[in-house]
């Protein structure tokens, strides 16, 4: 006759596990973003010709950039499309441009599409007038604050730190 080997410790683990995993599961399903995440909140932005990094304050249907380089901020006003996509409309700022590109501004919007959204960052491509035309701006945008799809106010506490190491890489450059 043979002897059981039974060991309460890995039994209790097993059951732990049958129990738990769907809820485990379902949890991380809980921190999938989408893009109605990210329709409100305060991003930043590392353009390929700025020095340092511009913020950009998405609330309702005003969006401001604040750009510390040029000393301005510029205000925009945003439309959503779908989901997913939104217009840019020029109200003001942006007064150290050309009167020409200011004009320019003013006579067309920024249409731009979200591609992927993560806890740290989201990608973008804009184009002007339709999102069909060629792409102006292909880029990411780093969540330092967002308002999940249920209104609550999420920090993001790695996006200080990101933009930290951006800005070092740059220097060091």
């Amino acid at each position: 006759m043979m002897k059981s080997s039974y060991n309460p410790i890995y039994y209790c683990a097993l059951l732990f596990l049958m129990f738990s995993a769907p809820d485990i599961s379902n949890g991380q399903d809980n921190h999938m973003l989408s893009c109605a995440d990210v329709k409100n909140g305060t991003f930043y932005f590392f353009g390929k010709n700025s020095v340092g990094r511009e913020t950009f304050i998405r609330k309702g249907a005003l969006q401001k950039e604040i750009i510390p380089k040029d000393r301005e901020t510029v205000l925009w006003e945003v439309k959503w499309l779908n989901d997913c996509t939104y217009t840019l409309k020029y109200q003001s700022g942006a007064e150290s441009h050309s009167a020409g590109e200011l004009k320019f501004l003013s006579k067309h919007i920024v249409v731009t599409e979200i591609l992927q959204v993560t806890e740290d960052y989201m990608t973008f491509r804009t184009a002007l007038d339709k999102i069909t035309n060629p792409v102006v701006l292909n880029d990411t945008l780093w969540i330092k604050q967002r308002q999940s799809a249920n209104g609550k106010s999420i920090i993001n506490p790695n996006a200080d730190s990101i933009s930290v190491n951006r800005i070092n890489i740059r220097d060091s450059l």
